[in-house]
């Protein structure tokens, strides 16, 4: 393989990386300076620390790079479009810019370091994929028509700043926190079958007027703002809470495939003036649709609803973990687990309440 010649503004070490070399971009460059034979035979663009590399025209990088990184910044330029036309991991600190950056379908980009995206648009029939143990950071307004969202790691709005749904998006992505804006727009959002994902929404998710629809087939948690925003659908199980976090409530209700039809109880116990909460393993309900596990506080004669749960399959017995709390604190008179008059049907819940 022969070197690929360093000119000013970036380095190429003498050795080799995957399939070629990697090009360091050690100053501020523009994409349409750089000679098009720098690319051959590169399999990694390297930019350094308080660099950025602006890509100034429609650009796709040669199919032989197969990785963005470093501590610098890749910018796209206002009404230019960056094509993923490979499956390339990234470990860049930014991408930013007023342009877009497209995936093209069958494509992947993925997101292997903590990276900020304060780029204008994502978009394209492919697949952002976050790894395990990585965030990404959405540091400005963007607007994310990208059809899949997937990976065990996390996406994270900041707070100041909008996410826009500009359609139908398929999300596998362990967890999302929105501490900023998630505007929906009334387009779809699907989880997959096999996919757990969490939601923790200490901001705000918008839709249209007419709300999207959110197609539940694997299991989304979801915790905060927000709760039954969306048209449900779906065979999976869907389970929102105000917090996932136990509460302070010590008396147990203990619940094992514990069958209470819609506006009943089943199990009580004297309440301790604590916040109450649920912690389930196991729930199923008698029909499709949704259901509201709450506590009646006879001395507060209050009905709180803890745990809001859409379930898209009848009679079928869906593994859940986890604390479900709606910060509300009891009574000290008997609190009575309770089923809700707006429910589907009869819930069947394995478990633990708190009161």
């Amino acid at each position: 393989m022969s070197n690929i010649a360093p000119i000013q503004g970036f380095g190429v070490p003498p050795f080799p990386i995957g399939i070629g070399y990697q090009l360091n971009i050690n100053q501020n460059m523009n994409v349409s300076s750089i000679p098009s034979y720098v690319f051959n035979n590169v399999s990694t663009i390297y930019v350094n620390y308080g660099c950025v590399l602006t890509i100034d025209k429609n650009f796709t990088f040669p199919s032989n790079i197969t990785g963005f990184a470093g501590p610098g910044t890749i910018t796209i330029n206002s009404g230019i479009t960056l094509t993923i036309n490979q499956n390339i991991v990234c470990t860049l600190s930014t991408i930013s810019g007023a342009g877009t950056l497209s995936i093209s379908s069958g494509y992947t980009l993925t997101i292997g370091a903590n990276t900020t995206f304060s780029v204008s648009t994502v978009s394209g029939a492919g697949t952002l994929s976050i790894s395990s143990g990585y965030t990404l950071t959405i540091g400005a307004n963007t607007t994310f028509s990208v059809s899949t969202v997937s990976g065990a790691g996390t996406l994270s709005v900041s707070s100041g700043y909008t996410l826009t749904q500009g359609g139908d998006i398929t999300i596998s992505i362990s967890n999302i926190n929105i501490a900023g804006t998630w505007a929906n727009a009334g387009y779809g959002i699907t989880i997959p079958s096999g996919s757990t994902v969490t939601w923790n929404v200490s901001g705000s998710v918008t839709t249209a007027s007419t709300a999207g629809t959110m197609t539940v087939n694997g299991v989304c948690y979801w915790f905060g703002n927000n709760i039954f925003l969306f048209t449900m659908a779906g065979t999976g199980i869907y389970l929102g809470a105000t917090s996932s976090s136990a509460g302070t409530a010590t008396n147990k209700i203990s619940l094992s495939g514990t069958k209470i039809s819609a506006n009943s109880s089943d199990g009580n116990a004297t309440g301790t003036g604590k916040v109450t909460y649920y912690n389930l393993t196991a729930v199923s309900g008698s029909a499709v649709g949704k259901y509201y596990l709450q506590f009646y506080d006879s001395g507060a004669s209050k009905y709180p609803t803890i745990v809001n749960i859409y379930m898209g399959t009848a009679n079928s017995s869906y593994s859940v973990s986890g604390n479900f709390n709606g910060n509300y604190t009891d009574s000290t008179g008997t609190v009575y687990v309770w089923n809700g008059g707006s429910s589907a049907g009869t819930i069947t819940v394995t478990g633990t309440a708190y009161v």
